[in-house]
């Protein structure tokens, strides 16, 4: 298995740490083909971080891909694990909807968007699976929190 580069950038807010940190994985580069970025933040719940993923964090990314690559679409989904409320709720209560009216970007409900089936016989655990369709025809920039979880 291929390893990977692993980035590290001083907390020196969030938009200069972002702007290092992507810089540093050339991310512009990698951009420079693409027409679809799919942000995905952690919202499992609607709770302030650091349960979740700080909006502030996920602006600085869509600053840095408006900055570099503006011939890109911009998208942030997500699909609450809650069982109350929809991820709209979510969407609301952390800001996200904020942020996507003043930016022009579109907030997907992964609970909702259309899905595709992937099958691999070969794989005992998972050998169907479905996955929303956007995560498939977009750039996926995964903004997660580092924190433990009750299935791990």
């Amino acid at each position: 298995m291929e390893s990977l580069p692993l980035y590290v950038a001083r907390s020196k807010g969030w938009k200069r740490s972002v702007f290092n940190l992507c810089e540093a994985a050339g991310l512009a580069g990698r951009l420079s083909n693409e027409k679809r970025v799919l942000i995905k933040p952690n919202l499992v719940e609607a709770l302030a971080p650091p349960v979740t993923t700080p909006v502030g964090l996920v602006k600085a990314v869509v600053e840095y891909i408006e900055e570099k690559a503006p011939h890109v679409e911009i998208f942030i989904g997500e699909g609450t694990g809650a069982a109350d409320y929809d991820t709209d709720r979510c969407f609301e209560v952390l800001g996200y909807d904020r942020l996507a009216r003043k930016g022009g970007i579109r907030l997907v409900d992964l609970n909702h968007a259309p899905l595709v089936k992937l099958s691999n016989k070969r794989f005992s655990r998972w050998p169907e699976m479905y996955i929303p369709r956007i995560v498939l025809d977009s750039f996926l920039i995964s903004v997660p929190v580092l924190k433990a979880h009750s299935l791990s």
